[in-house]
């Protein structure tokens, strides 16, 4: 049996194996009751055949016997559709966004009064609790997959979607995928969700990174610059930030080459608006912007801080 993690993936099993075992069975009659004609009804067996005009029971049985079986199968994927789709009112909620070519999540809790936001690239998670994602994308159509907990949703760029789920088993970890292509390194879309004790949770998402690494996590966790860009030399999609702080580059604006040197502003501008100034020699690679919303201005100053010690 395959790994069912969550609180309703039992129900869409079911509902699976239901239409799977019922297709086997009748495929199995159909095909048996073929044969039987091929042998009964053959030549040598049959050499004066007969014309059958119709069986008024036979017709009736074929047509409500199937439409009995598909009522029951749109019954049981229904039963579990309704349970995905009505998120409890308790339920904790976990901003999810979507990039080319990562996720990220965000949550929000209170700490002596004072509302803060925990970010991570693990979606962590209490067990027995019930979970609300707010899907977001921040550029193309990605689609959020956890196959452990049976649960996929497609994130729109511009529109939020909600789903929910509660971890059943404590102390797990479940690969987290996009099933909707989304690019090049759409394969490398992948994420994790950590199953951990109420206890552990409220100690995690309390604790806070030290203010020296914090750069480095938005970095490499939150934003994901090196999905595209390298900090060694190598060229990937974009090109690479080892030694970008102060560097000149050639850069196309509006069409015309001109001469930049990566100072803030420059930086500043091209995680807001990629595109305006875009390094010459990629063409058509368009870089997904970053707004207030996922990146602050003190964010992008503290990644700044980190991309002046890529030597």
């Amino acid at each position: 049996m395959f790994l069912a993690a969550s609180s309703y993936a039992d129900k869409v099993d079911f509902a699976f194996y239901f239409i799977v075992y019922t297709s086997v069975i009748l495929i199995g009659i159909i095909v048996g009751f073929m044969l039987f004609c091929v042998v009964k009804y053959s030549k040598k067996n049959n050499p004066n055949p007969s014309q059958i005009e119709g069986h008024v029971g036979l017709e009736t049985a074929w047509t409500i016997g199937p439409t009995i079986i598909v009522m029951m199968m749109f019954y049981y994927g229904y039963q579990g559709w309704i349970d995905m789709k009505t998120i409890p009112d308790d339920a904790m909620e976990v901003r999810v966004i979507g990039k080319k070519w990562s996720w990220s999540y965000e949550y929000k809790f209170k700490d002596e009064g004072v509302e803060k936001v925990k970010r991570s690239a693990t979606l962590v998670v209490p067990v027995d609790r019930n979970v609300k994602l707010r899907l977001e994308s921040l550029d193309v159509l990605h689609s959020f997959y956890i196959p452990a907990f049976r649960m996929k949703q497609d994130a729109v760029p511009g529109t939020p979607y909600y789903m929910w789920f509660r971890a059943i088993d404590v102390d797990q970890k479940y690969d987290v995928f996009c099933a909707e292509y989304c690019g090049d390194s759409h394969a490398y879309m992948r994420s994790y969700v950590e199953v951990v004790s109420a206890e552990a949770f409220e100690t995690w998402v309390r604790k806070e990174p030290p203010a020296k690494e914090l750069g480095k996590q938005l970095f490499h966790e939150i934003a994901a610059c090196t999905t595209c860009h390298s900090i060694d030399g190598t060229k990937l999609i974009g090109p690479s930030l080892k030694g970008i702080w102060g560097r000149k580059s050639k850069v196309i604006t509006d069409g015309k080459e001109r001469s930049i040197v990566a100072d803030e502003e420059y930086i500043l501008n091209s995680i807001r608006n990629p595109q305006q100034d875009y390094a010459k020699g990629y063409d058509g690679v368009v870089m997904t912007a970053f707004d207030e919303t996922v990146l602050s201005d003190e964010d992008i100053q503290k990644i700044i801080e980190y991309l002046k010690t890529l030597k």
